[in-house]
């Protein structure tokens, strides 16, 4: 698996950002997004992978997400180009032309020569997006790639959090969407002016929600505030993700992912559960 160097100041950053605009939106009583001005009021969701060792085990997981309702499905590849390949045969074997969106992340584990013959299998098999292929400050070799191949093209979003360098990238079409995670690029404020950059380049935002469920929360704000964004990241299984939170995310029957009726995240948290792992508490008052 691939090394990730995530700028900690971005998470500090994020961390009182995302608090004051739950703040503002609960003393105003609305969710975060109609705070921000409502472009959607649910969104699509994609079912997110753990790793799994064999195709079997991949398509066995494909299955189940399918009778949860989700329409969309990303594979989290284990970064072995010949055992990731085979496992993107079978489920094009398995589930043909049927209308799921797929989507694939390899973590930056291919060369540019696997990227290529990766990305040129996923062009046959008519999938939606190709995550991470290589790393992220390889734009030269994105670049390469968003040009060879009709498959959207994706950074992993982890490590490129400089709006200059993601403005750079957007000069030069290394990507063909823009991915971010409002939790490490600084909150609404910054993730905010992310939107805005990728939609003057007529480019979606794939937002990261891989965490628990107050990050996801924040994540879905966000996309539902813009118009510029495809899908939600739903990690699967999803229990352990949602400890110490009262509420969580599931697809309704069409694949959709819908805000709570709550102000602010919308999100109420189970301190009972939460005591023993807090080892500092203060309370802000507005």
């Amino acid at each position: 698996m691939s090394r990730r160097y995530i700028p900690l100041h971005g998470y500090a950053m994020a961390l009182f950002d995302i608090a004051w605009h739950d703040a503002k939106a609960r003393s105003i009583g609305l969710p975060i997004y109609q705070m921000l001005g409502a472009a959607h009021h649910k969104m699509r969701a994609y079912a997110s992978s753990p790793l799994y060792k064999t195709p079997h085990e991949y398509i066995d997981y494909c299955h189940k997400m399918l009778a949860e309702k989700f329409t969309a499905i990303k594979i989290h590849a284990r970064g072995f180009f010949k055992e990731d390949y085979a496992v993107v045969q079978a489920i094009h074997e398995e589930f043909g032309d049927r209308p799921i969106g797929w989507s694939l992340d390899a973590d930056a584990n291919y060369t540019q020569q696997e990227a290529l013959k990766m990305g040129r299998l996923l062009d046959k098999c008519g999938w939606d997006f190709f995550e991470e292929p290589i790393p992220d400050n390889d734009l030269d070799g994105y670049q390469a790639l968003a040009a060879a191949l009709d498959i959207d093209i994706v950074s992993g979003g982890n490590t490129l959090c400089d709006l200059n360098m993601m403005k750079h990238a957007l000069e030069q079409r290394c990507w063909d969407r823009v991915r971010t995670d409002i939790t490490n690029i600084g909150g609404f404020s910054v993730a905010g002016d992310v939107m805005s950059l990728a939609r003057a380049y007529r480019q979606k935002v794939e937002l990261q929600c891989w965490g628990f469920t107050l990050s996801q929360a924040a994540n879905l704000h966000l996309m539902l505030a813009n118009a510029n964004s495809e899908y939600f990241e739903l990690v699967t299984p999803f229990e352990k993700y949602e400890f110490g939170a009262k509420q969580g995310f599931r697809p309704d029957a069409d694949g959709f992912i819908h805000p709570t009726d709550l102000p602010g995240l919308g999100i109420e948290l189970d301190w009972e559960k939460l005591e023993p792992f807090v080892y500092l508490q203060r309370e802000f008052k507005i």
